[in-house]
């Protein structure tokens, strides 16, 4: 009896293994695909819509990029609105 719980824990621990090493590999040896090509176009995407939205209200933020835009509120949004 005690075999064959070794047997059957054995066999889970190895195939969790050959999954984390599958993973691992994967992960080392895959190229960018489209998903992240997608992502990084919807994320300049936002940055665009940001900026012209920012833009349309206030001309000082012309030289900024959407990003640091975003950081701008986001910290100015942390500093006037703190829960308390």
């Amino acid at each position: 009896m005690e075999e064959l719980a070794q047997i059957f824990g054995l066999t889970f621990v190895g195939v969790i293994v050959i999954c984390i090493g599958w993973t691992v590999m994967e992960y080392i040896f895959s190229q960018p695909n489209r998903q992240n090509k997608k992502l990084m176009n919807n994320m300049k995407e936002l940055d665009r819509k940001i900026k012209k939205e920012v833009n349309s209200i206030s001309p000082l933020f012309n030289d900024m990029t959407g990003l640091e835009v975003r950081k701008m509120m986001e910290e100015d949004f942390k500093k006037n609105y703190k829960s308390k």
